[in-house]
């Protein structure tokens, strides 16, 4: 209560400067309250104007990228980043980076070889290939977004037991997800899909779903 009094400005349904950490971090800490909506959509409006650009410092890039993705605008996250012009990932790839430079633009100087932009990491397996853990549940979660065609990844779990899974867009608009885990571990799928080895929305083991990713 004491930050909205404070930062909250109810005429331009922003907080502080308007910018996109100034909304997206008291959105991404759920603080927003009724004013939810209103300020996530000052958020679109100020990256569309922009560009479909970010304008976060390292500080920010984590809560906007959170904010966005986990309010279901993976489709503006991917386009925000995919693409070869500053500020953005690509832009370095273009220039021969192997490894993350500290500022968007390898060509300023400093650090050749930094950690700092590196919290789109954090979104490769979640986010995109879809493993998940979500409340003690594997849950398996696949986003296709922009012009992604497939992805696939894995990790080892708590217990040291592997997942993978990989996903394929299809002709007919669907996707196909195999899911390839120890025959002990159970997992949730999340796509609308037809149930043909349905168990109490449980599976174990390998199997491959087709359908589309569920809204």
């Amino acid at each position: 209560e004491a930050f909205n009094r404070e930062f909250y400005k109810p005429d331009s349904c922003c907080y502080g400067t308007g910018s996109q950490t100034s909304n997206a971090l008291p959105l991404f800490l759920g603080i927003t309250g009724d004013n939810k909506e209103k300020v996530l959509q000052s958020l679109i409006a100020d990256i569309e104007k922009h560009g479909n650009r970010l304008t976060t410092g390292d500080v920010g890039n984590r809560y906007l990228f959170q904010t966005l993705l986990g309010n279901g605008y993976a489709d503006l996250w991917y386009k925000m980043l995919a693409h070869d012009d500053v500020p953005g990932y690509g832009f370095q790839i273009r220039k021969g980076m192997t490894t993350l430079t500290e500022q968007w633009n390898p060509e300023m100087g400093a650090s050749m070889n930094h950690f700092m932009m590196a919290h789109i990491n954090n979104h490769f397996l979640p986010d995109i290939v879809g493993i998940r853990i979500e409340q003690g549940r594997l849950i398996i979660a696949p986003q296709p977004m922009g012009d992604l065609t497939w992805a696939k990844g894995s990790t080892r779990l708590s217990d040291g037991k592997q997942v993978a899974v990989a996903w394929k867009k299809l002709a007919d608009g669907k996707i196909e997800v195999t899911v390839d885990t120890d025959n002990d571990i159970e997992y949730e799928i999340k796509i609308d899909y037809d149930e043909t080895e349905h168990n109490d929305g449980t599976y174990r083991g390998k199997h491959v779903f087709v359908g589309k990713c569920a809204k």
